[in-house]
Formats: C-alpha cells, sequence, structure tokens
C-alpha cells in the first residue's frame, strides 16, 4: 500500500473519530459508526501486515 493512499486513509479515519458523537435520537447509531470504523482499522492493519509479509 502506498504511503500516499495510507495517509488518505487514516486522516479520513481520523476525521470519523473526531465527529464520532452519541445520538440521542438513535443511539444504535453511535454503536454502528465505532463497530465501522474498528472494522476498517482492523482491515488496514492486517492490509499492512499482508504487505509486509511478502517484502
Amino acid at each position: 500500500m502506498k504511503a500516499t493512499l495510507l495517509g488518505a486513509i487514516l486522516r479520513d479515519l481520523a476525521w470519523e473519530v473526531g465527529r464520532l458523537r452519541p445520538d440521542w435520537n438513535n443511539p444504535q447509531r453511535f454503536f454502528e459508526n465505532r463497530s465501522e470504523i474498528e472494522h476498517q482499522l482492523r482491515r488496514l492493519a492486517r492490509d499492512l501486515d499482508n504487505a509486509n509479509a511478502q517484502d
């Protein structure tokens, strides 16, 4: 994975974390958004592990 792409993905995830707030109208949404961010971070870590294993 190229460093510029990795940087863009991490900036997007940081932005998502920064705007993560409880939604009093839909409390479940907070947990859904949090789970999606967690999934993206785990996938990114797995992709980086796989890229390092190929080097």
